[in-house]
């Protein structure tokens, strides 16, 4: 038992030394973390006037891990990028405003081009339609050899269109002075709903 004792007195100054050693340590990495956090706020503090638009980075306690200055360039530069971003996001919400504005212009300057072709259309079938009762006019006056005649050197529609207008006895007589053939295929025309050639 004696020697038990001299043995453990012998490692009693070896213990004591470990015991200070470990206690030495551990109250320089609680000074460290101290003085990381210090240097961490006045990091934040720097980021933040650089870039008001920052995002907001929580302050390191000694329970959590200190930011290095790679991390802390990286959430800057996330940071810019953010707010290039937003930027961008902005300016594509506009033009795209712009381009639905621009359609609706389009819609409506489509309806204005559809209504004046519309317009165009009545007037040029109301013009063919008055030129078309002149000249049935003056082939109802005609003498029915000299009508033929002049008819059968004119297009098969226009031809078609100035009979079908006429009164049915004068058509008849101008027919009768076209070939045959001719005024069969004209007669099988004008009787075809469609008028089609």
């Amino acid at each position: 038992m004696r020697s038990y004792l001299i043995v453990c007195f012998k490692f009693l100054p070896i213990a004591v030394f470990f015991v200070l050693l470990s206690l030495s340590i551990r109250m320089g990495n609680l000074f460290y973390d101290i003085k990381e956090e210090h240097n961490i706020s006045i990091e934040l503090q720097k980021a933040s006037a650089i870039n008001d638009n920052m995002i907001s980075i929580p302050i390191q306690t000694s329970q959590t891990k200190a930011l290095t200055e790679n991390e802390l360039l990286i959430l800057q530069q996330l940071s810019v990028r953010r707010t290039e971003l937003d930027k961008r996001q902005k300016e594509l919400d506009k033009k795209e405003q712009e381009l639905t504005e621009l359609e609706k212009k389009l819609t409506t300057q489509q309806k204005k081009l559809d209504e004046i072709a519309k317009k165009l259309k009545e007037q040029i079938e109301q013009s063919t339609l008055q030129k078309n009762t002149e000249l049935v006019h003056i082939y109802t006056h005609m003498k029915p050899t000299q009508a033929a005649i002049v008819l059968s050197s004119l297009d098969k529609t226009l031809i078609l269109q100035i009979l079908k207008n006429m009164p049915p006895t004068q058509a008849a007589a101008i027919l009768e002075k076209f070939p045959p053939e001719e005024a069969k295929n004209l007669t099988i025309l004008m009787a075809s709903p469609n008028n089609e050639l």
